[in-house]
């Protein structure tokens, strides 16, 4: 296994409720740290499921990082008091939160025992080295845009947008869809519904389910997004195949958190998990995997392994779909990667089990930091941290490994009031046929 260069520094920002891809994300987050190669600073709830925060705080303590601070999300975007579809899905609670909350001890139960969002966000970046801190969004916009919105205050003397703009090295989002014309699988993966849910939700007001302000949300934060951090986005097409968290129920104690929540979502979700069975007999398969994916994205270096194309993307604020305008390159990705961590989320299960049962505890952190932004395209400008108006957005599109042939792209940016056309770099990826690396094209290399 690699020895990383540099640990890549992350908050995390999640809207754990309806699917168990969060939890999956939580797991594979704390594996990367066992291995040296991340730091969780930060956990932020970003939507109205005010139990979430309870969720993250159980897992966090079962994985022996009791200490990361977690930030609750205090509006009402995705709460279930303003659902008004009693099936989506189970009135926006999911069916693994409360169990997770109700099995397993923490020390936080709901939002109303944790910090808010807004302060975390601004007391953990101020405090960061200038440019070290990884954003991983897997969730909606809503507390990242009460980021960039906020104004100075004790924690640092910076608007919102500034001290993004000084702080963080990038931000990886889970969002957007990727329907092209030579993607010879979007017809398999694609939900009739052009919006994905990270980005709009079920499409704004229209579809009365209560999710009315997600698009706008996602438009308000990719136009004001500091155009000297890179954005790379993770879009639906690029997880939906690749299904996880199955072989925990084979190999993990019944004391996991990990596999109760996967075990609870799928028993009552049938439809939203794919069992498969390898030579000998294991199950393996599971969950999409969008979240997990780009945590180990935003951990593990692209550069070595993806090439990257120009592009353009169509964000619509009133729904959140997006549109997006490629070209045509293509790079692979070993799927190796995710049993290695997957094993490893099962192995920490198993150590967790038994500490828990001698009376002890297990799991540290450890602390590094990492500097270094450098972007050159066509389509990206040089970095200047003091003025972040002064150049276009720079974003990445990236997809990891996929069991089968699949083709994916996606890159999205928005605009406040309008569709509007943005510059954008991104990437585009076939799994299948083993080919020689080369260096990557148009990108940045981020150090990690």
């Amino acid at each position: 296994m690699r020895a990383p260069r540099h640990m890549a520094r992350l908050i995390i920002d999640t809207d754990m409720s309806i699917d168990v891809d969060d939890v999956g994300a939580m797991c594979v987050a704390h594996a990367l740290a066992d291995l040296g190669e991340a730091e969780i600073l930060a956990v932020i709830h970003d939507t109205g499921l005010h139990s979430g925060v309870g969720a993250l705080s159980v897992i966090n303590e079962y994985l022996g990082r009791p200490d990361i601070p977690i930030g609750a999300y205090r509006g009402h975007e995705g709460s279930p008091e303003v659902i008004h579809d009693p099936d989506w899905t189970n009135h926006g609670r999911g069916w693994y939160v409360d169990e997770l909350i109700s099995e397993f001890p923490s020390s936080i139960r709901n939002a109303s025992q944790a910090s808010d969002a807004l302060l975390v966000y601004r007391t953990v970046l101020a405090r960061a080295v200038d440019n070290s801190i990884t954003v991983v969004a897997i969730g909606f916009g809503t507390t990242l845009l009460e980021l960039l919105e906020s104004p100075p205050d004790s924690a640092s003397p910076l608007p919102g947008r500034w001290l993004a703009a000084k702080k963080l090295k990038k931000l990886v989002f889970m969002g957007g869809r990727e329907i092209f014309h030579h993607n010879i699988a979007a017809d398999a993966f694609s939900e009739a519904d052009p919006v994905e849910w990270n980005f709009g939700a079920c499409g704004g007001k229209g579809c009365g389910r209560g999710y009315d302000h997600v698009g706008a949300i996602t438009a308000r934060l990719l136009a004001a997004w500091p155009s000297t951090v890179p954005v790379v986005f993770v879009g639906f097409e690029s997880g939906a195949p690749v299904h996880t968290g199955n072989i925990l129920k084979s190999n993990a104690p019944n004391s996991s958190q990990c596999k109760r929540a996967y075990e609870i979502f799928c028993e009552h979700l049938r439809g939203w998990c794919v069992s498969y069975w390898d030579a000998l007999g294991t199950e393996l398969g599971g969950r999409s995997s969008w979240d997990p994916m780009s945590i180990i994205l935003a951990v593990r270096t692209e550069a070595s392994h993806y090439k990257f194309v120009p592009g353009h993307n169509v964000i619509d604020p009133a729904t959140g779909a997006n549109n997006w305008t490629h070209g045509l390159k293509a790079t692979f990705f070993s799927s190796t990667v995710y049993e290695e961590l997957w094993r490893l989320v099962v192995s920490k299960s198993c150590v967790r089990s038994l500490s828990i049962a001698s009376g002890k505890a297990s799991g540290t952190t450890s602390a590094a930091t990492a500097a270094t932004t450098a972007t050159t395209s066509a389509t990206i400008a040089a970095t200047h941290e003091d003025k972040p108006d002064t150049f276009p957005i720079a974003a990445i599109a990236v997809t990891l490994a996929v069991p089968i042939p699949f083709l994916t792209n996606s890159c999205t940016l928005g605009a406040k009031q309008k569709p509007h056309l943005h510059g954008c770099t991104c990437l585009r990826r076939t799994i299948g046929i083993p080919v020689e690396r080369q260096p990557p094209t148009n990108s940045y290399s981020d150090g990690i």
